[in-house]
């Protein structure tokens, strides 16, 4: 029916637009609803697709997963309808959101990995793109040979087509892994293109917010400082709702000493670490949650306006809650997810976090500095 056609389009536009991650998945769930009703594939395709890449960019990794498998097989079935270049956008995803939970085993993940590249045979497309993809996915794990050898096979793959503009996709995520990995001099080394006379002029794709912990990392506040307000400029984006950029949003706010700011975060951000939908993710933001409570215990007993899932261990009808009891709660999950990430990647990279990371919160300054939000 033309009228529900309508509808189902009005409803994928709002939700384009829509800033409340809750908001946005409902008003998709609906054009889903709306689609199968029509039980017209265009449009059942169209309205799960969206669903999975918004689903991505919130941060909630496992509905994007959840979602995968339905869009893989009527991409198989219809191939006359479906542009099956599309499947490319949807297994990049995908494959950065596998790696986020300690459940999926390696061979799992280079199952994913191996079927992602018959699709690029398949459709066309570089296996340069393929291979550089396949090594993100083992640097998110630590797996630094392994990602070694993925940039050998790109390296010697012929030249085509990406889905993703090479340069600028190639630059932020190796920026973004090298900070991951510690390796801070190397990340500001190879985001030079992208900050030439910085930080008065710029490239306003460069990765500011890895790269803010970066340059405090190698003793440069005042740049580390200008990375954070660069990245706020354009913090009103629906990709700053994911978790990753709460985490590294929080951490610096409490590096600078921005205590209201990194109460307002936490209040935002910390049910949602808590309710898992990415793993490695939670991880991350109860690292730089722990390192804010301890800072905001010296004032305070109690935090206020904390709005939970009633499944949370320490649930407060009341929403305020011990900051003691919480950093107790932030360390046994810290270290049990450790435990179980180090024993499916094989090596220790999450005790290593968990260790630079403290070495990290050394670097906090002595008074408030002033941010632009």
């Amino acid at each position: 029916m033309e009228n529900r056609s309508l509808e189902i389009h009005q409803l994928l536009k709002e939700a384009s637009e829509e800033k409340s991650p809750e908001r946005g998945m409902d008003l998709l769930s609906k054009a889903i609803y709306l689609a199968d009703l029509e039980n017209e594939i265009g449009l059942q395709f169209e309205t799960r697709a969206q669903y999975l890449l918004s689903c991505f960019r919130y941060g909630y990794h496992d509905r994007s997963i959840a979602t995968f498998p339905w869009l893989l097989s009527h991409a198989e079935k219809h191939p006359e309808m479906i542009n099956q270049a599309s499947i490319l956008i949807l297994y990049i995803t995908i494959i950065n959101g596998i790696t986020e939970f300690p459940n999926i085993s390696l061979n799992q993940i280079r199952q994913v990995l191996n079927e992602m590249k018959e699709w690029y045979l398949k459709t066309g497309f570089s296996l340069q793109e393929c291979y550089k993809i396949s090594r993100h996915a083992m640097l998110e794990m630590g797996r630094v040979e392994d990602a070694d050898h993925y940039l050998k096979l790109a390296k010697k793959a012929a030249p085509g087509i990406f889905i993703h503009e090479p340069g600028a996709f190639d630059a932020f995520s190796e920026v973004t892994y090298a900070d991951h990995l510690g390796n801070y001099q190397e990340a500001i080394d190879i985001a030079a293109p992208l900050l030439k006379g910085f930080p008065l002029t710029y490239d306003v794709h460069a990765p500011f917010s890895a790269l803010s912990t970066s340059f405090l990392a190698t003793g440069n506040m005042d740049y580390a400082i200008h990375c954070f307000n660069f990245s706020q400029r354009t913090h009103q984006g629906l990709e700053y709702n994911h978790l990753w950029y709460g985490y590294k949003f929080l951490f610096f706010l409490v590096i600078a000493k921005n205590m209201d700011a990194a109460v307002n975060n936490f209040r935002k951000f910390f049910k949602r670490a808590a309710a898992g939908h990415a793993k490695g993710l939670s991880f991350l933001y109860y690292l730089a949650a722990t390192f804010f409570l301890k800072e905001y215990s010296k004032t305070h007993e109690t935090i206020t306006y904390v709005p939970m899932l009633g499944s949370f261990a320490h649930y407060q009808q009341s929403q305020e809650y011990s900051c003691s009891v919480l950093i107790d709660w932030l360390k046994k999950e810290i270290q049990t997810l450790a435990n179980a990430f180090n024993k499916r990647n094989e090596n220790e990279f999450f005790t290593d976090l968990i260790e630079r990371h403290l070495e990290m919160e050394k670097l906090q300054s002595k008074n408030k500095i002033e941010l632009e939000f």
